[in-house]
């Protein structure tokens, strides 16, 4: 659904959206309220309760919106109940109210079983090291406390564990040379 710029859609329509998604048996879910300035985070906390537990695919524009922390808490808390969620993508591109605290919140709380994630933070007044490690799951799992491997789905996987954004922007730019690397010995 997409209702981009759509200046009159507001918290009273998500709240009637709300009603409809509680209901629903959605698994591939695609929310875009790019630049609704009308929708706070009363109506995205509306949606994001409201949420099923069906979802295996879950992007969420809310870029250029008037939400903060409050929404991205809300959204951290409701993927608990989302066990069957693999993929995320959330934009929170221009939202200047959302900070670190509440980001650092939603990256702990992103499921183990999930095969992707992508945290679009351009435009905010976040570190752009921090904007640069939510691109990626794993550069996100990097930043996130570590799991017992009884908690991951693939035992074999490695156990990240939590870094200062200092060592992961370190780390980055050593994944990106060795990746870089392989591509130039590939093509010999």
């Amino acid at each position: 659904m997409d209702i981009s710029g759509v200046e009159k859609i507001g918290d009273k329509s998500m709240m009637l959206l709300a009603e409809a998604l509680e209901i629903s048996r959605i698994k591939n879910l695609f929310l875009s309220f790019r630049s609704c300035r009308a929708l706070s985070d009363v109506g995205v906390q509306a949606i994001v309760n409201a949420l099923p537990s069906s979802v295996t695919l879950l992007k969420m524009d809310l870029g250029d919106c008037e939400i903060s922390d409050a929404s991205v808490d809300a959204l951290s808390s409701q993927l608990q109940h989302m066990q069957h969620l693999g993929v995320i993508q959330v934009n929170l591109h221009g939202c200047k109210e959302v900070t670190e605290t509440s980001i650092s919140r939603f990256v702990g709380k992103l499921p183990w079983t999930l095969r992707g994630a992508k945290l679009d933070l351009s435009d905010t007044c976040l570190p752009k090291d921090i904007q640069r490690i939510c691109r990626r799951l794993t550069t996100m799992r990097s930043w996130m406390p570590s799991k017992p491997q009884s908690q991951i789905k693939n035992p074999t996987s490695t156990n990240f564990v939590q870094l200062e954004p200092e060592k992961v922007g370190l780390e980055l730019q050593r994944s990106e040379e060795r990746r870089v690397g392989k591509e130039c010995r590939s093509r010999w």
